[in-house]
């Protein structure tokens, strides 16, 4: 899929639309394993798990929400339905200690990055990739600063 720079905007006529869903797919999955996490959390680190929860949860409904502006400008129709389901892996298992519960969040965070690079790869524009990466540093550090935090 590629997005090419007309003077009145993109054209998408070219672009791989499953592709893009596939992204915007993933991302809104990813924000709903991490509320999922959020209203999960428990034990000692609750108050720690719980607070990072709750700003992932809120950056990643951002993330989505401007993914899916860039998309609607661009677009004529329907690209993705999104629903209330949840990236395959992220289950009960990330609740049975306080330590899983972080090891959730790495692996959803991995998930938005994945997405993030899919979306990226499809891009031309200097100032949407640049963007993307705004994206992607944050969650970046986010899953550096959990690796070396909670899971040593």
């Amino acid at each position: 899929m590629k997005f090419k720079k007309l003077n009145e905007g993109y054209d998408l006529s070219d672009v791989d639309l499953t592709q893009l869903g596939n992204v915007i797919s993933i991302v809104s999955k990813c924000r709903n394993d991490l509320l999922y996490l959020h209203v999960n959390s428990w034990g000692l680190s609750f108050k720690t798990s719980h607070e990072m929860l709750d700003k992932y949860y809120k950056q990643a409904n951002e993330d989505l929400d401007y993914i899916l502006e860039l998309v609607g400008m661009y677009s004529t129709g329907e690209i993705i339905n999104l629903n209330s389901s949840r990236m395959e892996g992220i289950s009960n298992a990330y609740l049975r200690t306080e330590k899983s519960i972080f090891e959730g969040m790495r692996t959803v965070i991995s998930n938005i990055l994945q997405a993030l690079e899919m979306l990226r790869a499809c891009i031309f524009n200097d100032a949407l990739i640049s963007k993307i990466d705004d994206i992607a540093s944050f969650w970046v550090k986010e899953k550096s600063y959990i690796l070396k935090q909670f899971l040593k």
